[in-house]
């Protein structure tokens, strides 16, 4: 079963991370660097979001064979100042607790243990269609499914799930709030309008654990 106090203590630790800027929605997903996990879905999509005028600042926790096809796509498209490859990180839960969203953009997509870590602490998720994601996010209960047919509906997809998000976000201050008490109890006030109206934190906990105790052998 998941740990969630344990979680939510590791995203507590002393972690030197940098300020968000003001007015800027912080983006954060984590994965192996391959492309299965569509990491390159997302960085597009980010580059259509700063066209649309939006500060996005998004973080990308991982390693593996893509780093360097990322890292050129993140220079080709101009947004050395918007995406952050953070490489592996052995406690990403300070990175993942200072996300306004999460966004799981893979291709195919198992059982995905960082989904639950994200909504462990409180954090809006949205993700390709997908096995795994779509039983966490009970089918869209939890959090936003969108088609993941083929790349172009994918990121049309994924564009307009987060533009609504951010739609949501302008009804109020959209600056990340840093208070460490509100991490630990998962509801961070600058999130809280933006999880679905069927999210219950304890109810979600019991559906996780439920679930990853379906997975075990």
């Amino acid at each position: 079963p998941i740990d969630a106090q344990a979680i939510r203590n590791a995203a507590l630790e002393p972690t030197e991370l940098p300020p968000l800027r003001e007015g800027a929605t912080r983006i954060v997903t984590v994965g192996r660097l391959t492309p299965i996990k569509g990491f390159d879905r997302l960085i597009r999509v980010t580059r259509r979001l700063v066209d649309d005028g939006h500060d996005i600042d998004l973080w990308i926790l991982g390693s593996g064979s893509e780093q360097r096809a990322l890292e050129q796509l993140i220079t080709d498209l101009d947004l050395t100042g918007h995406v952050t490859l953070w490489g592996f990180k052995s406690n990403p839960y300070p990175y993942l607790a200072a996300a306004h969203l999460f966004v799981c953009p893979s291709r195919a997509e198992g059982f995905s243990l960082v989904i639950a870590e994200a909504l462990t602490l409180g954090i809006p998720v949205i993700s390709t269609d997908c096995a795994g994601p779509g039983e966490l996010l009970e089918n869209g209960r939890l959090g936003a499914i969108v088609p993941n047919d083929d790349d172009a509906t994918a990121i049309s997809s994924l564009h307009t799930a987060i533009t609504h998000h951010l739609t949501t976000a302008a009804t109020r201050d959209t600056e990340k709030t840093e208070d460490t008490e509100a991490i630990v109890t998962g509801k961070p006030a600058s999130r809280e309008a933006l999880l679905p109206p069927h999210f219950a934190l304890a109810t979600t906990l019991r559906h996780i654990t439920s679930l990853l105790t379906t997975q075990q052998p």
